[in-house]
C-alpha cells in the first residue's frame, strides 16, 4: 500500500477542519465568492461575515452595485479598513454591465 498524497492529505485535513463560512456553501453565486475575497484582504473573517452578508442583502449582483454611487459603496465597507477595496470592488461591478 503506497503512502497518501499530499493532496490526499491536505483534503482530509479539511474535511476535518474546514471552518463553515457562508461563501463556501453550495449555490453561492460567483460574484459572492468575489465579495469574500476582497473582503478578506487583510481583514479578520469574524468581521467579514456580517459586512458580506449586509453587502450582499444590498447588492445580490454586480449590476445592483453598478448601480450606486461609490460612496455609497464605501459607506456600506464601514469599518473593514482600507475602503479604496470597496471602490475597487465596484468598479469590478461595472465591467460586465458596461
Amino acid at each position: 500500500m503506497s503512502e497518501p498524497t499530499f493532496a490526499t492529505l491536505v483534503s482530509r485535513w479539511y474535511s476535518e477542519h474546514a471552518r463553515d463560512l457562508p461563501w463556501r456553501r453550495p449555490g453561492v453565486t460567483p460574484w459572492a465568492i468575489l465579495v469574500s475575497e476582497v473582503m478578506l484582504q487583510q481583514t479578520p473573517v469574524v468581521r467579514v461575515v456580517p459586512a458580506w452578508e449586509a453587502w450582499l442583502a444590498r447588492w445580490p449582483t454586480p449590476a445592483a452595485l453598478a448601480d450606486d454611487t461609490p460612496a455609497e459603496a464605501i459607506r456600506m465597507w464601514g469599518r473593514l479598513g482600507y475602503p479604496r477595496r470597496a471602490v475597487r470592488l465596484r468598479d469590478c461591478a461595472e465591467a460586465p454591465v458596461a
